[in-house]
C-alpha cells in the first residue's frame, strides 16, 4: 500500500501554491519530495516568516510572498496544486481559506492538506499534542490566533465541506522513532523554557507555568514521539 510520501513522489506539482508557508519548510519539502515543478509560491501573512523564508531558504524556482490566505491574490483556475501543512489550527476561518484554495485551484489539480490531529494518538506522541495545546493557549492569551489540534474527524469534515471530486487519505507517522532522543527532549524543552517568558501576566500565569513544568518533567519521564498527521489528497 502506498504512502503519502509515495504519492508525493508521484506527483508532478506544476504551478504550486503553499498557503501558510511560515519559515517555507513544507515548500522546500515539496521541492524534494514530488516529482516535479514548475513553480513554487509560499504565501503567509507574518512578514517576519516570509522574510526568514527569503533569507535561509534559497531553491530554484522557490519564491516566497506576503499574502493574507482569506484573499489570495491570483486568478481563479491559476494553480495546478495548493498546498497547506500544520496551518488550520492558526486561521480564524479555515473553511473560506480552504474555499480561496480551492477557487485558484486548476480543475484537475490537486490540494495537499497535512495537520497534525490530537485523537488516538500514543502516550509518547501525547506529549507532543499536550505541548503543542499549552503553546495555543499562551498564544491566545497573547493575542495570537492559535488554536488547539483538531481531531482528525474534524480534519477531514474541512476537506468534505468543499465537495472535491477524489480524495485519498493517509496518516504519516515518523518512523524509527526514538521518544527519548536526548537532542529532541532537550529541543523541546528549550521551546517550553522560552515560552515561560511569553506568558502575559494576570490569573493564568502562575497556572500556565505550573503546566509547563508539568510538561517538562513528562519529557524526561514518557518522552515525546511527533505526534500523526493526517494528509489529505483531494482532486477538483
Amino acid at each position: 500500500m502506498p504512502t503519502f510520501d509515495d504519492r508525493l513522489a508521484e506527483l508532478s506539482g506544476g504551478v504550486v501554491l503553499d498557503v501558510g508557508t511560515g519559515r517555507g519548510q513544507f515548500a522546500s519539502g515539496l521541492a524534494k519530495e514530488l516529482k516535479d515543478y514548475t513553480e513554487i509560491i509560499g504565501v503567509d501573512s507574518s512578514e517576519a516568516a516570509i522574510t526568514e523564508a527569503r533569507d535561509k531558504i534559497a531553491i530554484d524556482r522557490v519564491r516566497f510572498e506576503l499574502m493574507d490566505a482569506e484573499h489570495l491574490q491570483f486568478a481563479s483556475e491559476s494553480f495546478d496544486t495548493v498546498a497547506m501543512s500544520n496551518s488550520l489550527h492558526h486561521l480564524p476561518e479555515p473553511d473560506i481559506v480552504l474555499s480561496e484554495m480551492k477557487r485558484v485551484l486548476k480543475p484537475g489539480g490537486v490540494m495537499i492538506v497535512v495537520e497534525m490531529f490530537c485523537d488516538n494518538q500514543s502516550e509518547t506522541q501525547m506529549s507532543h499534542v499536550l505541548v503543542h495545546h499549552w503553546w495555543a493557549e499562551i498564544d491566545i492569551l497573547r493575542g495570537v490566533y492559535h488554536r488547539e489540534s483538531y481531531t482528525r474527524q474534524q480534519i477531514l469534515g474541512f476537506i468534505d465541506r468543499l465537495e472535491m471530486k477524489k480524495t485519498e487519505v493517509y496518516d504519516y507517522i515518523e518512523r524509527d522513532d526514538n521518544p527519548h532522543d536526548p537532542e529532541r527532549i532537550k529541543m523541546i524543552d528549550d521551546l517550553v523554557v522560552e515560552y515561560f517568558d511569553k506568558i502575559p501576566d494576570g490569573p493564568e500565569r502562575e497556572d500556565l507555568r505550573r503546566r509547563g513544568e508539568e510538561i517538562r518533567q513528562r519529557l524526561q519521564t514518557t518522552g515525546f514521539s511527533w505526534a500523526t498527521c493526517a494528509c489529505v489528497l483531494a482532486w477538483k
